[in-house]
């Protein structure tokens, strides 16, 4: 190859490689262009393989653009191209694609059946076949997909890598099935599916997938009416659901169904925990008004069932409105008074030509789209069009709409929020310098400022108001758009409790909006707004008469009867507030009446029933409700719970009865016997205490009963029976007024249970709702602080480690002003430890619990948490390499634990931890020393069986280390041997016999043994990246050592298998030193294309990484061999000069370059040189006196000796030639 080819081919990979990453960002016109001229190089090289990837590439782009038939054409032409069948099935693959694309189902199957064909992979073929039924199922004929769908599963059972695809493959039968009407089948086919996702590896990355399978199962379920199965397989769904706002719809759709499917079990109770669990759900997801209120109908069926009315549902006494009655808002999904703009744009001059009719055209689909609710592909086509738009000239107002109305509000109604906020500030940038923009600037903004306040980022949501209100005054006609700003900023003022401005800001909105006609719902929503403001600042006289104008204006138009139960109910619990229970009550029922009239308000009828049965207690007309102190109990174990303090007594009449009496006595008892652990017994009597509250009809007591049968529960385990407890509280304390702080405490508890449960995300929303009543209650400083010790926990489990903190840290502010609390604090100290280490901020770890350490010193009997925080320290000192201080540490914490009786597990892990900080320092037999010693404590214990095979693993480790070997492959072999009689120990077994196989390819020669020890690393399976790459490893350390024993073709078998394995950027450096070695192999055997063919992708891939200097000199120096031995002289030459000159920017390599100056010279004596040849020989001999000799010429026969492994250098191991293992 010539120096000009080798600079073009560079060129062409370049170019190739920017393509990829213009896809990858999807900017698509412009990849095509990279990829085009990509190919354009390697058909003047006559690069046919390469042409072939470019081509598929190409198909790939113009797929994303929707040009279908541009797209086939091109895969076509990359199957027709080249021979490698694999390179021909993945453009057949692609040609199947783009005629599915254009529904040509018929023509599609061909192609993948035609691929599946071809192809020389199992994993191919399956892929292919599954295609096949997917094509098949869209064209309705369902049994011939079922077929296809099998074929594909018989490929993936023939390698147990391929188990996740198993498991997509076990789905795709049972949809076939259910559409057959097999259900019996099709929940067989969901099941297994469901159990190989389960029984992967790696399958914690795919339980949306297992998910999936559950629901599905649960479904078909349903259809065959086997309700209790079906609620079974939705509960194992929810739990492995992760709570995304992609698929939130689904879970609560799940509960939902599970709550249908107990109710017709008549497991009333639990089917009401669904129900409720799916209302929490739909609320926070927009559009779902009518899901919410079949949950709420749900509700009420539950409680009827259980006798308890549903029009009583529990409520709270707040307001009913805390924001703009329903329709009153500008909506979250469009700016104030502005439309998206229609599919042709607006401003500018058109250019005219296909482009801008595409870009035009993929902008009304993407609007299109996005009106029938298909978000992610209207995100797509939204994309599409702004990589067409950007390609014109003059359309930077069309781009920055693409991004604003498009991309922008998309991604904020699906609750992508941080996303939306960069588009929309992408979009602003592009509007700021369209002249005559400031009416799109302003709806940006204002858009920002909605997006912001959905975030829950108030003070930024307000100041983006501002700046939008700023611009809208520059633009005439803007009035409305005025009000709606006005409106907003003292929505996001009410919210960060500065109701006096808010209050300003309302009433700026409302003169606005009377300036501007046919704004009369804005106006009474502004009035409403008024009224809550007023009401918070304790100006009920104020509100009240607001209240009642926004009612006037209500009672002018059509569809508002909602909104007038609003001011309704609001002016009656205003009314409430003044005393004026008379009023108030009047107010409930025209309220209740109103309500009464539009559906989907069940749960605001049983808010105003609420306020009714409150109005009547005040009034002396309801039934008696008196309360009894709760007496002060000590935190049940795990979670602790605050003790309750003494209920506020409730307006209305006392009773202090017989039956009172008995009540409060058994709770009495019930109190001893849980502070005693007698937990069954205890359940028992609160369950008498409770049944003797419900008769006397006091909501307190059977309140504290159930928050304390709660307590009972959790300490038993039983965490979804305590949570039905806590939410029976929760309900019985809201329809008692006062009672904010004993609110506070039952949802504090939920969290708890959701946190044990690994319901994080749905835990951190009870412990703010719970921080939010807290904080309502003077002098609750210490429940405020246990509730942000909770929150910042479920955060940190959340991954969202720097607000974790963040609470962590006022928590443990707010435990240190409150006496008592020595222990919490250092709890809390331990905890912010815990999250450090996750931010991998070690030396501030160690330093927490450090302080942990010495607040738990001033507590009396903390002694084994004082010895655990130290050794914790020691851990995250051992990761930040402070080895010396490490042992330090840890002999304290060994100390300490050594004066404590049942701690030998402890001691023995502390002793792992001095091992590993001496085996760091080098320090060997004391390291083997203190390993023997933990070996003995664990052998002491039972089921120790993982530490003790861990321990020998680690001496072995010492002894390999130190140069034992022969000593080390025992050790190796002793954990091996334990390993092996544990379940799920795949990944250490595959430690320790790699470890022998490395004593006995690199220090015993012994290669047979090597090969055996590498063939039961693969013979463990496993999935997973981690799996794979071992995997790979073993199948290259296997190609070296058949190469050894001059095995050669299976080498190459052993090679290509490596390379199946090896995948992703991360293991380019693997892929590349495989293909050396399977170059070189493929030469030995005489196939010197292929060889040459493997040498220049591993040459290319060493060019991609940086410091391979060597890696590439050598790559060239080989390939130089092959091509001598392949008759290329020239080209053979050629290699040799760019490898010394590479060597030459090298230090420490004289041999290198004498060899290579060497093989010039005898590259020069074969093209008939012979003049240059001596010259290339004297500096070989110059460079390293003797090589000459010693080297001699490659042998066509037998060419081991001639790689640059073993040519240039000493040792036999070259320069950037490593090992992999």
């Amino acid at each position: 190859m010539s120096r000009q080819d080798r600079k073009e081919r560079r060129r062409a990979k370049k170019k190739c490689d920017e393509g990829f990453e213009l896809k990858w960002k999807s900017k698509y016109a412009e990849a095509l262009a990279a990829y085009k001229e990509a190919l354009s190089i390697y058909r003047s090289l006559g690069d046919e393989f390469e042409q072939s990837c470019c081509l598929e590439d190409i198909g790939g782009v113009l797929r994303k653009l929707g040009r279908y038939e541009e797209a086939l054409k091109a895969y076509r032409q990359g199957a027709d191209v080249c021979d490698f069948d694999f390179r021909r099935a993945d453009c057949l693959e692609g040609a199947g694609d783009s005629l599915r694309d254009m529904k040509r189902y018929e023509e599609a199957i061909a192609e993948y059946r035609q691929g599946a064909l071809v192809s020389d992979s199992d994993y191919e073929r399956g892929q292919l076949m599954k295609k096949t039924g997917e094509a098949l199922y869209e064209m309705g004929q369902h049994e011939e997909a079922l077929s296809a769908f099998q074929q594909a599963l018989d490929y993936w059972r023939k390698e147990k890598s391929f188990e996740t695809r198993r498991a997509s493959g076990l789905s795709d039968v049972g949809d076939v099935l259910r559409a057959l009407g097999r259900y019996e089948e099709a929940v067989t086919a969901y099941q297994q599916a469901a159990n190989t996702y389960r029984d992967y590896k790696g399958s914690k990355y795919y339980k949306k997938e297992r998910a999936y399978c559950l629901s599905d199962a649960s479904a078909t379920l349903c259809a065959l009416g086997r309700y209790t199965e079906a609620a079974a397989a939705y509960r194992l769904a929810q739990h492995l659901w992760p709570y995304r706002s992609d698929i939130s719809k689904k879970q609560a759709s799940s509960h939902y169904s599970t709550g249908d499917s107990l109710l017709q079990e008549s497991h009333y109770a639990e089917a009401l925990d669904s129900y409720r669990q799916a209302l929490e759900i739909y609320r926070q997801v927009e559009g779902t008004e009518k899901d919410q209120a079949d949950c709420q109908a749900g509700i009420d069926r539950a409680l009827r069932a259980l006798g308890r009315d549903g029009a009583a549902a529990p409520a709270s006494a707040g307001p009913a409105s805390s924001g703009s009655a329903p329709g009153t808002a500008a909506p979250a999904s469009a700016a104030p008074g502005a439309a998206a703009p229609s599919g042709v744009p607006s401003g500018g001059v058109p250019s005219s030509g296909t482009t801008r009719q595409q870009a035009d055209s993929l902008r009304n689909d993407a609007l299109a789209l996005r009106r029938e609710g298909r978000h992610e592909e209207a995100l797509d086509a939204f994309r599409q069009a702004l990589e067409a738009y950007r390609g014109i000239g003059g359309t930077a107002e069309d781009q920055a709409d693409c991004l604003h109305y498009g991309i922008g509000l998309t991604l904020q109604t699906t609750g992508h929020y941080s996303q939306a906020l960069e588009v929309y500030r992408q979009a602003l940038e592009i509007y700021r310098q369209v002249e005559g923009s400031q009416k799109d600037q302003a709806n940006c903004l204002y858009n920002t400022g909605k997006t912001l306040s959905l975030a829950g980022r108030l003070e930024e949501s307000r100041e983006a108001y501002q700046d939008a209100l700023g611009l809208y005054r520059q633009v005439s006609g803007t009035t409305e758009d005025q009000a709606d700003c006005l409106g907003s900023t003292g929505t996001a003022l009410r919210g960060l409790k500065r109701y006096e401005e808010a209050l300003d800001n309302f009433r700026q909105a409302l003169e606005a909006y009377r300036s501007v006609p046919g704004t009369a719902r804005s106006q009474a929503g502004c009035l409403l707004d008024i009224g809550n403001t007023l009401d918070n600042l304790g100006r009920y006289a104020e509100a009240v008469d607001t209240y009642g104008q926004a009612l006037e204006v209500y009672r002018q138009m059509e569809d508002a009867t909602r909104n007038q139960g609003v001011c309704l109910e609001n002016t009656g619990n205003t009314l409430c507030r003044m005393s004026r229970y008379t009023e108030a009550l009047a107010s409930y029922h025209q309220a209740l009446e109103t309500y009464r009239q539009v559906e989907g308000t069940e749960k605001d009828q049983a808010d105003c029933q609420a306020g009714i049965d409150r109005a009547l207690r005040a009034l002396g007309q309801g039934g008696t409700q008196d309360t009894a102190p709760a007496p002060s109990a000590p935190p049940a174990p795990a979670p602790p719970a605050p003790p309750a303090p003494p209920a506020p007594s409730s307006e209305g009449v006392t009773s202090s009865g017989v039956a009172q009496q008995r009540a409060d006595s058994l709770r009495d008892q019930a109190l001893v016997l849980r502070r005693a652990g007698r937990y069954q017994e205890a359940l028992a009597v609160y369950g008498q205490a409770l049944d003797a509250y419900r008769q006397e009809g006091t909501k307190v007591g059977q309140a504290e009963c159930l928050n304390s049968i709660g307590l009972v529960l959790g300490a038993l385990g039983q965490d979804q029976e305590a949570a039905d407890a806590y939410f029976q509280a929760l309900d019985a304390y809201r329809q008692v007024s006062g009672t904010q702080r004993l609110q506070g405490v039952c949802l504090e508890n939920i969290g708890h249970v959701l946190h044990r449960e690994g319901r994080y995300q749905e835990a951190l929303t009870r412990f703010e709702q719970s921080l939010d009543l807290y904080r309502q209650v003077a002098g609750s400083e210490r429940d405020q602080a246990d509730c942000l010790r909770g929150t910042g926990m479920a955060l940190g489990k959340l991954g969202r480690h720097e607000e974790a903190l963040t609470c962590l840290r006022q928590s443990l502010g707010l435990y240190q002003q409150v006496e008592g609390t020595r222990e919490e604090q250092a709890e809390c100290l331990g905890d912010t430890g815990s999250v450090l280490d996750d931010l991998d901020r070690y030396q501030e770890a160690a330093e927490a619990y450090r302080q942990a350490r010495e607040t738990y010193r001033q507590v009396e009997g903390c002694e084994e948490e004082q010895a655990h925080c130290l050794h914790m320290a020691a851990l995250s000192l051992l990761r930040a390499g402070r080895h010396e201080e490490v042992l330090a540490v840890l002999r304290d914490a060994l100390e300490l634990y050594r004066s404590l009786d049942g701690t030998q597990s402890d001691q023995a892990d502390c002793l792992r931890g001095t091992a590993l900080a001496l085996r760091k320092l080098g320090r060997y037999e004391e390291a083997r020393t203190v390993l023997h010693d933990a070996l003995e404590l664990y052998r002491s214990l039972p089921d120790t069986q993982s530490d003790q095979a861990w321990c020998l693993q680690a001496a072995a480790d010492c002894l390999s280390e130190a140069g034992q070997f022969q000593e080390a492959q025992t050790v190796y072999r002793q954990a091996l041997s334990l390993y092996r009689s544990l379940p799920g120990t795949q990944e250490e077994q595959a430690e320790c016999l790699l470890r022998c196989a490395d004593i006995a390819q690199w220090v015993t020669r012994r290669y047979e043994e090597a090969l055996t020890a590498l063939r039961q690393i693969l013979d463990l399976g496993g999935q997973g990246d981690q799996a794979r790459k071992v995997r790979a490893v073993c199948h290259f350390r296997i190609g070296t050592l058949l190469v050894e024993l001059r095995r050669d073709q299976e080498a190459v078998a052993a090679y290509r298998q490596a390379l199946e394995d090896y995948r992703g950027e991360s293991t380019v450096a693997e892929r590349a030193g495989c293909l050396h070695e399977l170059g070189t192999t493929l030469a030995q055997t005489g196939r010197y294309e292929e060889a040459l063919a493997a040498l220049g992708k591993s040459l290319g891939l060493y060019r991609t990484l940086s410091g391979t200097v060597a890696e590439q000199a050598g790559c060239l120096y080989d390939t130089g061999v092959v091509l001598g031995v392949a008759g290329r002289h020239e080209d053979a030459l050629t290699a040799y000069q760019d490898a010394v000159e590479l060597y030459r920017s090298l230090p420490d390599t004289s041999r290198q370059q004498a060899a290579c100056l060497h093989s010039t010279g005898l590259a020069l004596v074969e093209v008939g040189r012979y003049e240059e040849a001596p010259a290339a020989f004297q500096g070989a001999e110059d460079l390293c006196p003797g090589l000459c000799e010693e080297v001699g010429q490659a042998d066509a026969e037998d060419l081991r000796a001639a790689w640059s492994t073993r040519r240039l250098t000493e040792d036999g191991d070259a320069p950037g030639r490593t090992r992999q293992g």
